[in-house]
């Protein structure tokens, strides 16, 4: 098909050598959370499909025990409340930031839901801890 193209984040982790390697085509941001603090892999690609000919760019990201990995949809940071206020990234990151690591993953969904309880877009989140 033409005229089709689609968001994705690849995450490659290396245990032994406890680092993972992240590319992002057009997708929000992958979080990090580390024990220094949340890092942010913006895309730095185009969505799959835009161009046939493509080499993706990644990043290395040295990693520790208990570390965790998010990787989400934009239906997330893009789910609006009655007053059409986005949830936005900055409240994805804080929540992941100040809620301790073994509740993020429940965390976030429900404040998602806490903030707006109309689902106008699908949404995924994936949770990789190290």
């Amino acid at each position: 098909p033409t005229n089709l193209f689609s968001g994705a984040v690849l995450i490659e982790v290396d245990r032994p050598n406890s680092k993972a390697v992240i590319a992002n085509a057009g997708m929000p941001p992958v979080l990090v959370c580390q024990r220094t603090g949340v890092r942010e892999i913006v895309s730095s690609n185009l969505p799959l499909g835009i161009s046939k000919n493509v080499q993706l760019t990644s990043e290395c990201v040295q990693l520790g025990a208990g570390d965790q990995i998010y990787a989400m949809s934009d239906g997330i940071a893009e789910r609006a409340n009655a007053e059409r206020e986005l949830f936005g990234n900055h409240r994805v990151r804080k929540t992941l930031e100040f809620t301790p690591s073994s509740q993020r993953f429940d965390r976030l969904l429900s404040s998602v839901v806490e903030f707006s309880k109309e689902q106008r877009d699908d949404f995924c989140l994936l949770e990789v801890t190290i």
